[in-house]
């Protein structure tokens, strides 16, 4: 996993700068719900942090941070998709579709536009809810999710890129 035994003790020290930035985000928020696009005042981008912690299992895969982690709240992309796809569901079942506001919340307060928005975004990690999951493609394709709504151009080619990293 390491190229060296050097690499070890940067990757302590990096995990202990970030659990410390981790802890000082959950004694504010009571969860480790950071959004992306959080940059602490020290310049620390913490929201593209535990987006790559999210998307590609960094520092999750140490046991003992998982279970800080998970003491605290901590939720893997598999378990934000389930929730994601059931408030989906919901406005699908109420709307008959999938074009959802960017300011749209549900009910009880869940962020469902932004989290469409976020979906549809080609920024980041490119459709991390999406990649590699195919019968989740298929599953918001059913029911006519919609990449870009105001041109069906980009709407075409970032349906084909997903499609491309669906397969992956």
């Amino acid at each position: 996993m390491f190229r060296s035994a050097m690499d070890l003790p940067h990757k302590r020290a990096t995990w202990e700068k970030l659990q410390m930035k981790l802890q000082e985000y959950y004694d504010e928020h009571s969860d480790l719900d950071v959004p992306k696009e959080l940059v602490l005042d020290d310049g620390y981008r913490l929201g593209d942090v535990v987006s790559a912690m999210r998307d590609f299992g960094v520092h999750v895969e140490d046991g003992n941070n998982r279970a800080w982690l998970e003491e605290r709240g901590w939720q893997s992309l598999d378990v934000k998709w389930e929730e994601l796809k059931g408030h989906l569901q919901a406005f699908y079942d109420k709307n008959k579709h999938l074009n959802v506001k960017k300011r749209y919340k549900t009910e009880s307060g869940y962020p469902l536009g932004m989290r469409v928005e976020s979906m549809r975004s080609s920024t980041g990690s490119k459709f991390a809810h999406l990649k590699g999951h195919p019968d989740r493609c298929w599953w918001v394709k059913q029911r006519g999710f919609v990449m870009h709504a105001r041109d069906a151009e980009k709407n075409a080619q970032k349906w084909a890129d997903l499609e491309d990293t669906c397969k992956k």
